[in-house]
């Protein structure tokens, strides 16, 4: 069983001073260069199934600092081996911080790119500024089999920023943001159903398994967000949604089936004490959730497969909850509540996934029964949220 950790970092910092007027008028050198640069790593606010994530670090793996021109075309640039290698070296100790000096920075430079983690695989464009941002990137180069702490703890981080005509006197700060973002649900909690429901209502369930589905495979850095892109879709058949099956095929880190061992399991299911609701399945530790990456774009959706005890029916079934749009907690800053797309480095978190009898289906994308779950962005901030139904 794989449980898949939030992406671990938060924003990187970088500080520029060059020799200014007197008078510290904005400007350019105007010959090479020399640039400060102070990095540091900032710790993580999210967590995911497993370690929580709260207080780590992003492990840095190799770092790479590239410049453009105001043309926005690649101005060549080497960086010492071993300036480098003390940099990596600071990054991964407690400070989690370092400073390095960039020796004769060619005085056509505007901006600077700077990448973290960057995979041998998949490495990002360079020739210009649109080519880098149009790099492919990969679902499956994001996530880490052996990983250490968390699965995206060695995740691809970039960050761009401008110099050109700013006070070099002044900090310029770059704010190094994760390729993917990342999906992440709670609790499942079966509630009452409604009175003009006139079957057998649930007595208690398991959650047999969580699959995300729908989700794009490959997409690019900052690019197009075309729909026709490459993704993953395994339909309204039940047999589809096994760990076996998404195995198979590579994704077994966009699912879950969780365990109920008394010992070695990692989830428990039992009644709700709350009014109005039946039962509930969560996390064997209640700090942690069951969190998958994603690409920018439209957001995945999640089938969920359970293991339901009707009352006044002896045998259990399997029953789907297919959650295929989702609302926003707060509007956007345009009023929208309907989450229309995702972006890289935020969390959607959905903390209580409520349903009924009413929700559920033999098969999932069965019409009329697929809810809006209501959910919160968040920067790499885990926040409670609340399911809306149709």
């Amino acid at each position: 069983m794989k449980f898949n950790k939030l992406f671990m970092l938060g924003l990187l910092g970088l500080t520029f001073a060059a020799c200014s007027s007197d008078d510290n008028d904005a400007q350019l050198p105007d010959k090479d260069s020399k640039v400060y640069v102070s990095l540091s790593i900032g710790t993580a606010k999210s967590r995911s199934l497993g370690e929580s994530a709260v207080g780590k670090y992003n492990t840095i793996e190799n770092l790479k600092i590239m410049f453009y021109d105001g043309s926005e075309q690649y101005v060549p640039y080497a960086w010492d081996d071993a300036a480098r290698a003390k940099a990596i070296e600071d990054l991964k100790s407690d400070a989690h911080q370092t400073t390095i000096t960039l020796e004769g920075v060619p005085a056509s430079a505007q901006s600077i790119y700077i990448i973290a983690n960057e995979m041998s695989n998949n490495p990002i464009g360079t020739g210009t500024l649109s080519e880098a941002r149009a790099t492919k990137i990969f679902l499956k180069n994001q996530y880490k089999e052996d990983f250490t702490e968390f699965s995206n703890e060695s995740s691809t981080l970039t960050g761009l920023t401008s110099y050109f005509g700013k006070d070099l006197s002044k900090p310029i700060e770059v704010e190094l943001v994760p390729i993917a973002a990342r999906m992440e649900v709670k609790n499942f909690i079966a509630k009452t159903a409604p009175d003009t429901y006139l079957g057998n209502d649930i007595e208690n369930f398991n959650v047999l398994g969580i699959y995300m589905n729908n989700f794009y495979t490959e997409g690019e850095l900052q690019g197009s967000l075309d729909d026709n892109r490459p993704h993953k879709d395994y339909g309204s058949v039940a047999d589809n949604y096994t760990l076996a099956k998404y195995t198979a095929d590579g994704y077994d880190f966009m699912c879950n089936e969780p365990s109920y061992d008394a010992t070695n399991g990692n989830a428990v299911s039992a009644a709700s004490t709350t009014v109005g609701e039946i039962w509930k399945v969560s996390p064997k530790a209640t700090t942690k959730w069951w969190g998958y990456s994603a690409l920018r774009g439209v957001p995945p959706h999640m089938v969920i497969k359970l293991d339901v005890k009707y009352a006044n029916i002896e045998a259990r079934q399997t029953r789907f909850l297919t959650v295929a749009s989702y609302k926003l907690k707060t509007p956007s800053a345009e009023g929208k509540d309907k989450l229309e797309s995702i972006e890289r480095g935020h969390a959607y978190q959905i903390e209580n996934c409520t349903f009924d009898a009413t929700n559920l289906t033999e098969n999932p994308y069965e019409e009329a029964v697929t809810i809006e779950a209501l959910v919160t962005v968040a920067q790499w901030t885990g926040v409670p949220i609340e399911p809306e139904f149709n």
